[in-house]
């Protein structure tokens, strides 16, 4: 990721090393970084202009200075602080979405500082782990690391971290088409949440719980869980969790029809996402926001945000979203009357879907598909696609869904 993204996630990376190396660290660091500049800004001088573009000059400058933050940051910490400093930087980095630099530095806590770590850091580390893999939409390997997080909770009697990985894995597994066990982790999480009075957690719980109706197509109690998700939040900060709420609220009401109201809702969830400097909630917000402008005719701005989400995703090595991608766009190039062009991207989503096992996300695009084929005047192929959307809302109990499709199969 480069540009000013990585600049505002640099600068929130040097004033955390600040907090925990202090003032004296920050001098040298600051020096030490503008020398390392002068050097090799004056060495590229010497190069052709086409070795080396000005942006892939920026981002080896910011590659350098990460490495250097972390590790002089080293020198000034003692063996067991430095592994608590790579913690806090790796949260950051996937907040900031730089998810390679977070794997990185989790996998160093792993592998080095092991043996000096207390268990609460250890089950800290493997849930952030499954958190990238998620990201990644690497589902197996997530429920790994989320379990060997939910041991080591479990063994300390930590409340929070125990209601907090049983609502992730509940998460993994609606991703992965199990909605009822996915709803069991969340009430499991739930009930220990609110004994605990965890506010922030029991929004995320009914955030979820808003998001397994919405797969299954039952729209007003899921609006029903959102509000209640944000009722929860209001006497907390957790910007990062308002800005999902209000994209998935978003869902809804273009589900619904309602595209200014699902707008105001976007606008208000990038506005979170960016106080937070937060690109995966801007990229997801990005995305819907070029489906309502799809659906409003705007080709041109649908196609302008469905980009830039491409772009997003494709920096955090996210597949499903980047299915999700092809399927606007191929919705933008049917309606655009571009056929064999909408078709390609149609079936690149379909085929990512196939991959990752998503039925959700490989339904959807089925149906757009199934559009584009009697579009093209092939209502058998159109029933064939409907079909095989129907088999795939049947696993994940997608009852709702099951049956819109059977009324456009009707319609045909």
């Amino acid at each position: 990721m480069a540009g000013k993204t990585l600049l505002v996630f640099l600068e929130k990376v040097f004033e955390l090393a600040k907090k925990w190396c202090g003032d004296d660290f920050a001098r040298n660091m600051t020096a030490l970084l503008a020398e390392r500049e002068r050097l090799l800004r004056s060495s590229w001088r010497k190069l052709p202009p086409e070795d080396l573009y000005p942006v892939e000059k920026q981002q080896v400058l910011r590659e350098i200075d990460f490495d250097i933050i972390i590790s002089n940051a080293g020198k000034y910490l003692s063996k067991k602080e430095f592994p608590e400093f790579l913690y806090d930087v790796s949260s950051l980095a996937i907040d900031s979405g730089e998810l390679e630099k977070a794997d990185r530095l989790l996998r160093l806590i792993i592998a080095k500082y092991s043996s000096i770590t207390k268990k609460v850091l250890k089950a800290n580390v493997h849930y952030k782990m499954g958190i990238i893999a998620f990201y990644r939409s690497n589902f197996s390997t997530a429920l790994t690391e989320y379990n060997k997080s939910l041991r080591i909770y479990t063994e300390t009697e930590d409340k929070k971290g125990i209601s907090t990985v049983l609502n992730t894995i509940g998460v993994v597994l609606i991703e992965q088409g199990s909605t009822s066990q996915g709803v069991s982790q969340f009430n499991k999480s739930k009930k220990i949440a609110i004994s605990e009075k965890l506010n922030d957690i029991v929004a995320k719980i009914n955030m979820n719980l808003g998001n397994a109706y919405t797969i299954r197509g039952i729209w007003e109690k899921a609006k029903s869980s959102y509000e209640d998700a944000l009722t929860a939040l209001s006497k907390t900060q957790a910007d990062n969790t308002r800005a999902q709420i209000y994209h998935d609220m978003a869902i809804i009401q273009t589900a619904l029809g309602q595209y200014t109201k699902a707008q105001e809702y976007l606008h208000e969830s990038i506005e979170y996402s960016k106080r937070t400097n937060n690109p995966y909630m801007k990229a997801l917000s990005y995305l819907e926001e070029a489906v309502v402008y799809c659906k409003q005719g705007d080709y041109a701005s649908a196609t302008a945000l469905a980009t830039t989400a491409f772009q997003l995703f494709s920096d955090m090595g996210d597949r499903l979203s980047i299915a999700d991608v092809y399927k606007v766009f191929g919705m933008i190039n049917r309606d655009s009357k571009r056929y064999d062009t909408a078709m390609s991207y149609f079936e690149n989503s379909k085929r990512i879907n196939e991959d990752h096992n998503n039925s959700l996300n490989l339904g959807e695009t089925l149906l757009e598909m199934a559009y584009l084929q009697k579009d093209m005047g092939d209502k058998s192929k159109a029933s064939e696609s409907i079909q095989a959307a129907m088999k795939a809302f049947k696993r994940i109990e997608a009852e709702a869904r099951i049956e819109n499709a059977k009324e456009i199969l009707t319609s045909l």
